[in-house]
């Protein structure tokens, strides 16, 4: 027992704030829609909405119900340096291990289309073919690296990091994975959440994930359209990997789902030239509520024997 809390409480604690984080995101999110529907028909007007309801209100909501239920377990975050070959090298196994979960859920996806009688679209990919790219950029690209990082690396980390390092990595992969709530990205966002808090915790400096999370994303979504052009696996890959950013891809489950709707209904020629299917939007484990949440945070410490952290991070600092 840390700072008069069980693990238990500490982490069901931990599990509410993520999940009143989405479910605040979400309900504004859907107000926005309601409300000024009209903006959706532009690519600013839909990141807007897709945004302004996370960064201006859930997470400062988010901020302090966790600083008031969850009193502060903080671990002891390594001093080790990152050089630039290494930040390399973590960017290739990054964007190694992303696109090869990415198609393993590719595969899952066309597997539950055969099941189903259709095709299982991800609605990212139609959201990126209607958004510009500077709008991409500057939100998927440079926002939401920032604003995750904070938010999974640094808070997550002052609240837990005490329990270990093992602990820490496995629930931030899990809360990170949950919070993009769409099947496509689960995956690849549990594999890059524990390698983003692994080198936090190793290295205490935010900024070494910060510029990964940016150099992934803009990979990614800069890629993809040209990607898409050229048609294949690798633009759905592509288009797939870069919306790591989010929240659902793009912080937007609401705003995704009336998005692809509409493109639909319209019928929207695609950038190869068909027409945009109607939306299939899967439900992901975030939407069975704060349980759910908090038995998967549990959950993860419970098989946290499985995992070595010892790395080379451990051995710079000589812990």
């Amino acid at each position: 027992m840390q700072n008069g809390l069980s693990f238990k409480n500490t982490m069901s604690r931990v599990g509410l704030c993520y999940f009143v984080l989405m479910l605040v995101t979400q309900a504004l999110q859907l107000a926005g829609m309601t409300l000024l529907g009209s903006l959706l028909e532009t690519g600013w007007g839909l990141w807007a909405l897709s945004y302004a309801p996370l960064y201006c209100i859930a997470v400062p909501v988010f901020i302090l119900l966790l600083q008031k239920l969850v009193p502060g377990t903080p671990g002891t975050a390594g001093s080790a340096a990152l050089t630039a070959g290494g930040w390399l090298r973590w960017l290739v196994l990054c964007l190694g291990v992303t696109y090869l979960f990415n198609f393993v859920s590719l595969g899952i996806t066309a597997l539950l289309g055969m099941l189903k009688g259709g095709a299982v679209q991800n609605p990212l990919a139609l959201m990126q073919m209607n958004s510009s790219l500077l709008a991409t950029f500057l939100f998927a690209c440079v926002l939401a690296p920032v604003g995750e990082e904070f938010l999974f690396r640094k808070l997550l980390y002052d609240k837990i990091g005490g329990y270990g390092v093992r602990t820490y990595v496995l629930v931030g992969a899990f809360l990170f994975a949950l919070f993009h709530a769409n099947l496509s990205q689960l995956l690849y966002a549990f594999v890059l959440g524990a390698v983003f808090c692994y080198i936090y915790a190793h290295t205490g400096k935010l900024r070494y994930t910060i510029l990964l999370h940016v150099a992934i994303n803009t990979i990614g979504t800069m890629a993809a359209p040209l990607f898409i052009q050229y048609g294949g696996i690798w633009g759905t890959a592509a288009v797939d990997t870069g919306a790591c950013e989010h929240c659902g891809g793009r912080r937007d489950r609401g705003a995704q789902a009336l998005a692809v709707s509409r493109c639909s209904t319209r019928g929207r020629q695609g950038r190869r030239g068909s027409a945009a299917p109607g939306p299939q939007l899967w439900p992901c484990a975030a939407h069975a509520g704060h349980a759910g949440i908090h038995r998967s945070v549990r959950g993860a410490y419970s098989c946290g024997h499985l995992f070595d952290m010892s790395g080379p991070f451990r051995a710079k600092n000589g812990k």
